[in-house]
C-alpha cells in the first residue's frame, strides 16, 4: 500500500500508514532528517521509505562510514570515486515529510581530498512525487582537497509539496570524457524550517 501511494504522489498518507506499520526512525534532534550525522549503521540498498538514507555503491564508487574523519559526532559518510565513465550518479537519498508553502534550509558539512572532475557531486532537494514541482540544488562540491566546509541551500515548498527528497548526486559532463577521482566524506545533514 504504501509504495502505490508513493508512486500516486500521496506521501502523505504514504508516511502515516508506514509509521503506523513500522517502528519509524527518528528524525535528529533539530532537523527533519534522520541520522544526518552517520552515526547509527546504514544499509546499502535500503527500501525504507522514509527517514532512512537509501545508499548506493555504483561500480568505481567505495561507499563507508568513517570513523576517523567526521565532523561532529564520531563517524560521516565516505566516498571514494575512481569512476571513469561520463554518467550521472545517486549516491544516497532520503524522502522526508514536511508542509507546504514552508521556508526550509539544508545543510551539511563536506570535506574534500584530492577531488577532480567537471561534474563533481551535489545535493539536490526534489518534491518526492515531482521535481518538476521542486528542484533546486547546492552548489557543486568544489574540487582539490578542503577542510570541512558547510554547504546550505534554502528552498520554500510549493502548495502541492507533501514530501521532499534529499539526493547526493552527480551529473554527467556535456561532454565526455568526464573522469571523477578523489575521495568527499559528508556530515551533519541538517533539514530545518527557516
Amino acid at each position: 500500500i504504501v509504495e502505490s501511494l508513493q508512486r500516486i504522489g500521496q506521501h502523505r498518507a504514504a508516511y502515516e500508514i508506514w509509521r503506523k506499520v513500522q517502528a519509524e526512525p527518528v528524525a535528529d534532534a533539530n532537523s527533519f532528517l534522520s541520522n544526518g550525522g552517520f552515526e547509527q549503521a546504514i544499509d546499502l540498498g535500503s527500501n525504507i521509505p522514509f527517514l532512512t538514507w537509501q545508499v548506493f555503491s555504483p561500480a568505481d564508487v567505495t561507499v563507508g562510514l568513517d570513523p576517523q574523519v567526521f565532523s561532529a559526532g564520531s563517524l560521516s559518510l565516505r566516498l571514494r570515486f575512481d569512476t571513469k565513465e561520463n554518467i550521472a550518479l545517486i549516491l544516497a537519498a532520503q524522502t522526508v515529510t514536511v508542509q507546504p508553502r514552508t521556508a526550509y534550509r539544508l545543510r551539511c558539512m563536506v570535506k574534500t581530498e584530492a577531488l577532480q572532475s567537471l561534474s563533481t557531486p551535489f545535493i539536490a532537494i526534489q518534491d518526492a512525487a515531482d521535481d518538476k514541482r521542486l528542484s533546486v540544488a547546492s552548489p557543486s562540491i568544489s574540487t582539490g582537497t578542503a577542510e570541512w566546509t558547510e554547504y546550505k541551500t534554502d528552498f520554500v515548498t510549493p502548495a502541492a509539496t507533501e514530501a521532499v527528497t534529499v539526493r547526493l548526486m552527480r551529473m554527467p559532463c556535456n561532454e565526455p570524457p568526464c573522469p571523477l577521482t578523489g575521495r568527499a566524506w559528508f556530515d551533519d545533514f541538517q533539514l530545518t524550517q527557516k
